[in-house]
């Protein structure tokens, strides 16, 4: 009878092991990014849709990073549940390999040590040193801070610092650190300075046009508002050339490339309405990568500059992210009282400029808590050329030109409100 049962049970071993075996890094680094892309969508639309009048501008892909590192900070049941619903990593068994090579495609820079920030003083708050920053096209840094009771799990950090990139400084109580940045001080000094750790990444996008995409031309053009009424701004215009590009029944999309990244810009149809075509996108119901062509045109497209500042609980929790914002257990594994940990704010601040040099942008993303107690394939262009005028509310992507990864999105109203 032994050996009846044991024989299913070493073929269904054998067919993990294949299955297993068969899911390559490569996959998994696609998988990653997929989820990261859907992710984002759906963060844009959830802030969207309660700032409907808004320029909002969002970087997602650090935020899935950390809350990736977190996760290995819990053995909660109902934490590792929401969490993969939310950030869409189901049945990804290789997900922090997969984080590792888009590490290592996105360089950090070094966080001085804590001895070397300035020095301490009675009830004074001390900045963080924020990395030094020479020119990198694309970077990423993330730094925890913790003054709490205890001590972090030697498991958490080894898997946090090893797969996702975190450095590790301690802090004592009354000198947690406080980034330069005046929208995450703020955080502090509404939270009294009761936070006992926090996640702070910075992350910088640089990247010219390729080809001299507009150089330098631009002009002054009417851009109809979702209310219908009509403002002047200045717009570029490329020159006429290959692109990506899809012209459908509800929208038009186009992709610009830059040295380092590129910008896909999705347009409503005329008549259609931007909060519409979000929602269609979110869910998946379309698919660009798929049906957009090289075909030969032109675009003018509003120059922007966005400067946004959020409070990211409310449409994480909306998405269905409760249990690390309310329940210490959610992360009990990250430190060593037994009483555990959960997140008590999360914020981020974006500044965006998309002019005729390029791409400029860079993100804050800082979250609070406390313990208890690329493009590739060519097609031949249509006969006509496409004129692209972007001068309705539009949604824009800012994707990775190595990996794809989305790292900005965005929906522009009014670009008179920058």
């Amino acid at each position: 009878m032994a050996k009846r049962l044991l024989i299913p049970v070493v073929g269904v071993l054998a067919f993990s092991s294949v299955c297993i075996a068969q899911y390559q890094p490569g996959q998994a680094l696609s998988d990653y990014i997929h989820s990261n892309e859907k992710f984002g969508r759906k963060l844009l639309l959830a802030m969207h849709e309660t700032e409907q009048q808004k320029n909002i501008v969002i970087s997602p892909l650090p935020v899935s990073q950390t809350f990736g590192a977190l996760s290995e900070g819990t053995f909660d049941s109902t934490t590792l549940l929401e969490l993969g619903k939310v950030f869409e990593w189901r049945d990804q068994p290789f997900r922090n390999v997969a984080s590792r090579m888009l590490s290592a495609r996105i360089p950090s820079e070094k966080f001085p040590p804590q001895e070397e920030t300035e020095t301490p003083k009675p009830s004074k708050v001390l900045p963080i040193a924020v990395p030094s920053k020479p020119f990198a096209p694309l970077s990423q840094s993330t730094i925890l801070l913790y003054r709490g009771r205890g001590f972090l799990r030697d498991r958490f950090v080894e898997l946090a610092s090893r797969d996702y990139g975190i450095q590790f400084q301690e802090a004592k109580a009354g000198e947690l650190p406080v980034p330069k940045d005046p929208d995450v001080r703020k955080l502090y000094e509404l939270k009294g300075g009761i936070l006992d750790f926090s996640i702070i990444t910075f992350t910088d996008l640089r990247t010219p046009w390729r080809h001299e995409l507009f150089n330098g031309r631009s002009q002054k053009l009417p851009f109809t508002l979702r209310s219908g009424a009509k403002v002047e701004t200045d717009q570029m215009v490329s020159a006429l050339q290959h692109y990506k590009h899809i012209a459908a029944d509800g929208f038009e999309a186009v992709a610009l490339p830059g040295g380092d990244a590129y910008l896909l810009v999705l347009l409503p149809a005329v008549g259609k309405d931007i909060i519409e075509l979000e929602g269609e996108f979110a869910v998946g119901q379309i698919d660009l990568d798929s049906v957009m062509k090289s075909e030969e045109g032109d675009v003018t497209l509003p120059i922007s500059h966005i400067r946004f500042s959020a409070d990211l609980e409310p449409p994480l929790r909306k998405l269905g992210l409760n249990s690390l914002f309310t329940d210490f257990r959610s992360l009990g594994a990250m430190v060593s009282t037994s009483e555990g940990a959960h997140l008590t704010a999360a914020v981020q601040r974006v500044d965006l400029d998309v002019d005729t040099w390029g791409i400029k942008a860079s993100a804050i993303t800082f979250l609070g808590g406390v313990a208890g107690g690329v493009m590739g394939g060519v097609m031949l262009p249509p006969p006509q050329p496409f004129h692209m005028i972007v001068d309705r509310p539009f949604l824009f992507f800012i994707r990775d030109n190595v990996t794809d990864a989305l790292l900005f999105a965005g929906v522009e109203m009014n670009p008179t409100l920058n």
